[in-house]
């Protein structure tokens, strides 16, 4: 993702103004919530099995519905418009939702980090569909460390207008070049090219999927175009609302969307993101021990703190 000036001194300049107007925890909330993490990390480590099981849900829930979108959703209607409109959606949904998860937590956080093979496995996922491990590890680990700032490789704190629009018109990222992503490198190497050619042959067997169901156009509309760009739109939706006017600190820079369906739709799921801010104050922790610190979080912060860390789609738009 390029860092574009003018968006940064927007951002530095708002965050002046309002320096020492952000909320922040009391000692003794930190206290709690450093103990809820400690118990968290704990009931994984003495439950290896169950953690496990939980980690691979994502995978095989996602794979099943990939399968039985394409072999059996449009059979369930019989208009063109709606058929193609719904597996379209559907296939950008999942899409989106697997490379958040795989991305994320493979490439960004060691997914299955115990066990050597299965961590290697989950790595290299995401370039099933077209998204590269090696660039956004190098990426994700910036975005980290120097949160909020020029050396951020993500920095999403403040996304103009123009820039946004342009990143969600059908096509973006697809069909001319998007800069608003950092999902693939924009600087040729091996990794982007393997994971080219693995994305590849995944549209290649979608769409001999969608054959038995669509002609070859409606297929490539599907695959090549409405998928990727509503999983695009969910993306960037996400993206510049999280980190949006927040603070340049690793701990408190970023919104958490929660567990609301507005939040699972665009957050990609409950193994998505919709826990950001739980996942800034515990990197290490997994999809759904985010889920857990977040619900502790609703219980150890004030109303002045949920309001500000947790987002509220009504008065986020007023």
């Amino acid at each position: 993702m390029i860092l574009h000036q003018f968006e940064y001194e927007t951002f530095k300049a708002y965050e002046e103004k309002n320096l020492g107007a952000y909320p922040t925890f009391t000692l003794e909330q930190d206290n709690l919530i450093k103990d809820q993490i400690i118990r968290i990390r704990s009931l994984s480590r003495s439950n290896r099995y169950l953690h496990l099981f939980l980690q691979l849900i994502p995978l095989l829930s996602l794979f099943s519905l990939w399968f039985l979108t394409l072999n059996f959703l449009p059979a369930f209607f019989t208009n063109t418009v709606i058929q193609v409109s719904l597996v379209a959606l559907c296939l950008g949904f999942i899409g989106y939702s697997f490379v958040i998860y795989t991305l994320h937590e493979g490439a960004g956080h060691g997914l299955f980090r115990t066990y050597p093979k299965l961590k290697l496995i989950a790595f290299n996922l995401p370039r099933l569909k077209m998204a590269d491990p090696q660039y956004y590890q190098n990426c994700h680990q910036k975005h980290h460390k120097h949160l909020g700032k020029e050396e951020d490789c993500a920095f999403t704190n403040f996304i103009s207008l123009n820039r946004f629009l342009r990143s969600v018109v059908p096509g973006a990222g697809i069909f001319f070049p998007n800069d608003y992503n950092i999902h693939q490198n924009p600087v040729r190497t091996k990794s982007r090219t393997i994971t080219e050619l693995t994305g590849l042959i995944v549209i290649l067997v979608e769409l001999k999927l969608l054959q038995s169901h669509f002609s070859l156009i409606n297929s490539l509309l599907i695959v090549c175009l409405l998928a990727p760009w509503f999983g695009m739109v969910f993306d960037r939706i996400r993206e510049t609302t999280e980190h949006r006017f927040m603070p340049a600190h690793n701990l408190y820079g970023t919104k958490e969307l929660g567990i609301g369906i507005f939040a699972q739709v665009i957050g990609g799921g409950p193994w998505g993101q919709p826990c950001h801010f739980s996942h800034h104050l515990a990197p290490d922790l997994t999809w759904y021990q985010q889920v857990m610190l977040h619900l502790s979080l609703r219980k150890i912060m004030n109303k002045k703190q949920k309001d500000f860390f947790f987002f509220n789609i009504r008065e986020y738009y007023q």
